[in-house]
């Protein structure tokens, strides 16, 4: 509650700027919690509705990441096993080198062919902030090959990064440890 607090006193310290000024107008501010718990401004506008407070953006974006495992057949007998997704909404400002806000974050698993369920998530870390140049999340999950009369016989566990930067540009990875 302070930080939302000092947030309000932030924005009537430093007033946005009106509509002429950004292309986006502001109808309200409104506490929400991040993914993380963390406490963060969200702006009702008309043109990007799920952005963050974020009045010097030069651009916004939502990008990706996804790990997908195969059974590893030729052609049409190749199948999706399972599948771990990474999104992340970003707006930055290129005059200022920062990533101005973050928006829209979700990892989620595609489930899976019969005998592949989902364990859960295993790890999350963020590296930086909006305020930064670059923010960098990872996140490792959990799947899990059971058979019914034996139990499970088989475990994996995805990792995705998704790194991006002040000038728009972002970076994936995955793998499968």
């Amino acid at each position: 509650m302070k930080v939302f607090l000092g947030v309000l006193a932030a924005l009537a310290l430093f007033p946005l700027p009106s509509a002429s000024a950004s292309a986006w107008t502001v109808k309200s501010v409104e506490q929400v919690n991040d993914e993380t718990g963390a406490v963060v401004a969200v702006v009702e506008e008309g043109e990007q509705p799920d952005a963050l407070v974020d009045v010097g953006a030069t651009g916004c974006k939502k990008v990706y990441v996804q790990y997908t495992r195969t059974n590893g057949g030729p052609g049409p007998a190749s199948n999706d096993l399972w599948k771990y997704r990474m999104e992340q909404g970003f707006c930055w400002n290129s005059r200022t080198n920062r990533v101005t806000s973050l928006y829209g974050f979700l990892r989620e698993p595609i489930c899976c062919d019969p005998f592949w369920s989902w364990g859960g998530h295993v790890a999350l870390s963020t590296t930086g902030w909006a305020g930064q140049w670059r923010v960098s999340r990872y996140t490792k999950g959990h799947f899990k090959f059971c058979l019914p009369w034996v139990g499970c016989v088989d475990h994996d566990y995805p990792w995705l990064r998704l790194t991006v930067y002040a000038s728009g540009a972002w970076s994936r990875a995955g793998g499968n440890s």
